[in-house]
């Protein structure tokens, strides 16, 4: 027997998501909203901005605390959060942080367009991380193929130097991105507690 799953359409997703995190999430329990993995290693894959594919297993990543922001430019809070990002990167890459952003856009079937708006959004606001170009806003399963759980835009996880996921957390708030900060020094070996 096999089961029948139904389409998504990824434009109502997108408006349900973020319709949810204005009307609710952000004053939810953490708990309750926290996405998970299945098992305890993020996979993933998704071309960076000269589409080159990029996955878990890129040297880049081995030996480092990653911080993967899924995130969107036309998503308010995951604007805001770009500076906090930036300012990660510039404090901590030197501890063995790398910090990686993968857009989800809108709809566009013209990827140039998409990665070249993309390429002016990271120019104009200065950022100093690696981009990739997670495609159309529904595409987040298919990119995060172990990540259930997810409600929304942007949420954070990361990696530990071991490669297992150290901490998920779907951010709204401005209190949030203090504990991805914390919650990164602390993966760091560098937090002050």
């Amino acid at each position: 027997m096999s089961t029948i799953k139904p389409k998504v359409n990824p434009h109502l997703l997108a408006i349900a998501m973020t319709l949810s995190a204005f009307i609710g999430f952000s004053s939810c329990a953490a708990k309750d909203i926290e996405p998970t993995i299945d098992g305890e290693v993020l996979e993933f894959a998704a071309p960076d901005l000269d589409g080159n594919l990029v996955t878990h297993e890129d040297e880049r990543f081995k030996d480092k605390v990653v911080l993967v922001d899924i995130w969107g430019t036309w998503c308010p809070p995951c604007r805001d959060s770009v500076p906090k990002l930036i300012e990660l990167q510039d404090e901590y890459g030197n501890e063995g942080l790398v910090v990686l952003g993968v857009a989800f856009e809108e709809e566009t079937e013209d990827t140039e367009a998409r990665r070249k708006a993309l390429r002016e959004f990271e120019e104009e606001q200065g950022i100093n991380y690696l981009l990739l170009d997670g495609r159309e806003i529904g595409g987040v399963p298919e990119v995060f193929t172990t990540l259930e759980g997810f409600r929304g835009f942007p949420t954070m996880i990361i990696i530990g130097r071991d490669g297992n996921v150290a901490h998920a957390n779907t951010v709204f708030v401005p209190r949030e991105n203090k504990k991805i900060r914390k919650e990164t020094e602390k993966a760091l070996g560098v937090d002050e507690e």
